[in-house]
């Protein structure tokens, strides 16, 4: 059983990096949960179990004269028109109905589930599916799985000349979030293949090909000789904002939220030549330069468009390695970043062998005190509160 969640940390006012759920704190977290189940089980569950570190003392229970929190968490959900619940005995605090919704000590916010990480073309290729998205009162979605990038602009003479652009896939993807009323996060990333280093007019070396076997070659930095001078960042940065001008024109009323790249700390992503000792330094060189060029491109469009939008990213997935003390810190203190940065997004891939059972499963994977989802989540949101 394996789950990838991804996590936006946002930033809803200049300088603080607050929380919303029923803590001291206020703010937003959103939280958008893929579940891929490799059982044969006929129905699949979408969770999220969080503990909360600053609830008012009324939502204390004592416990032999000393205030703690619950021991366990009920989780009930519905398939067709039955009901099925379990009960797990690890550490939580709040009890989840996702089938009567008949539990509302701790409302979960619309926002912070949704649906992507497959296209929303393909969730809704069916009545049933298109029908559980409004069931489940889903307002996110996560747009960007098709390498947009690629299928917009397909050649350098679609950088300036719109009847070369194809937005069809996307337009469609866009249209499907506004007919089940979800806000859009179109996640930018990957390199056209005319802004891919072997396919300059003086070809360089694509280093993802360099790679036994060889990564996507989109998967590299983007370049772009002018001159003999590489301006790539800045190419991309500007194909960036028309994406922003067309959502502008188009769906202006979809209060989309742009994240830029995905997962740039992968070893198969912003290719470093094999056996590079600094690989990961450059890759986060690589992918600061990509966010400065574009960033500012893309807000300066919606500033003349008069539309309000949010640029983030990078969704790390190594968030809990060394790239959480590296990535993080330089992006959100470096001036040519962070006054663009709106939140932050990481991505967190949990396995089980089962969903409930013992130390091995989904569950105790999620509720891990070192590796868990709320653990990884407090380690992020230190170095998020203490950014610029």
């Amino acid at each position: 059983m394996l789950q990838r969640g991804n996590f936006f940390m946002e930033n809803r006012k200049q300088r603080r990096w607050p929380f919303r759920l029923p803590l001291k704190k206020t703010g937003v977290i959103i939280f958008v949960v893929c579940l891929l189940s490799l059982s044969v089980a006929s129905a699949a569950t979408i969770q999220f179990i969080r503990k909360s570190q600053s609830l008012n003392s009324s939502t204390h229970q004592p416990v032999n004269g000393v205030n703690s929190l619950q021991n366990t968490v009920s989780i009930s959900f519905s398939s067709g028109n039955t009901s099925q619940s379990t009960t797990s005995a690890s550490s939580a605090d709040i009890s989840v109905d996702f089938g009567n919704r008949q539990i509302s000590t701790y409302p979960i916010p619309s926002s912070i589930l949704g649906v992507g990480g497959v296209g929303l073309k393909l969730i809704v290729r069916n009545s049933s599916d298109a029908n559980a998205i409004s069931q489940a009162n889903f307002h996110l979605t996560k747009l960007g799985d098709y390498d947009f990038m690629s299928q917009i602009f397909p050649t350098a003479a679609s950088a300036n000349n719109p009847s070369q652009q194809n937005w069809s896939l996307f337009d469609t993807e866009m249209n499907l979030a506004a007919n089940y009323n979800m806000q859009p996060i179109i996640s930018l990333e990957y390199t056209p293949s005319w802004l891919q280093p072997q396919n300059q007019s003086h070809p360089q070396a694509n280093l993802c090909l360099q790679n036994k076997p060889p990564f996507d070659p989109h998967s590299s930095k983007p370049m772009y000789l002018v001159n003999g001078q590489d301006q790539g960042p800045q190419m991309w940065g500007q194909l960036a904002a028309q994406v922003v001008a067309h959502v502008d024109q188009h769906f202006r009323l979809s209060h989309a939220i742009y994240e830029i790249w995905n997962q740039p700390d992968g070893s198969q992503f912003l290719c470093t030549a094999p056996n590079d000792p600094n690989a990961d330094q450059d890759r986060l060189n690589s992918y600061r330069a990509i966010f400065a060029a574009s960033a500012p491109l893309m807000q300066q469009q919606a500033n003349r468009d008069g539309v309000q939008i949010k640029i983030g990213g990078p969704g790390l997935v190594y968030a809990l390695k060394q790239h959480l003390t590296t990535w993080l810190p330089t992006l959100l203190n470096d001036p040519s970043t962070y006054p663009y940065i709106s939140f932050i997004s990481y991505h967190v891939y949990l396995a089980g062998a089962n969903f409930n059972g013992g130390s091995n499963s989904l569950i105790a994977s999620e509720q891990d005190a070192a590796l868990g989802v709320k653990a990884q989540y407090e380690q992020v949101a230190n170095i998020v509160h203490n950014g610029k």
